[in-house]
């Protein structure tokens, strides 16, 4: 996701609960994102590319309405490169809201 850092939740929450532009119910919202080894944000000014830690990601999917169902890491990726996670997301349900 090369949004800024705060855009990011709107462009999720947009996506995850609007009939016309998100998803149908019971849909699901699947991120595949390069997430950095340090805990910090990284920013590529070459390319305006911006790799986030997987904690922040978290935070972001949290502040955004959604639950996250599964988060898994791709395996067999080269270890030069940056580490690809994948985040299953739903929007928060009534009993989701109930636990917090």
């Amino acid at each position: 996701m090369s949004c800024h850092q705060k855009s990011v939740p709107t462009f999720l929450t947009v996506t995850s609960s609007s009939s016309r532009l998100g998803l149908k119910p019971n849909g699901l919202l699947v991120i595949k994102e390069n997430v950095t080894r340090s805990e910090k944000v990284e920013v590529d000014e070459e390319d305006s590319s911006v790799t986030r830690p997987d904690a922040l990601l978290k935070q972001i999917f949290l502040r955004s309405g959604l639950t996250l169902l599964r988060a898994h890491r791709q395996l067999k990726f080269p270890s030069d490169l940056y580490p690809v996670w994948m985040y299953a997301l739903r929007p928060k349900t009534e009993e989701d809201k109930e636990e917090t």
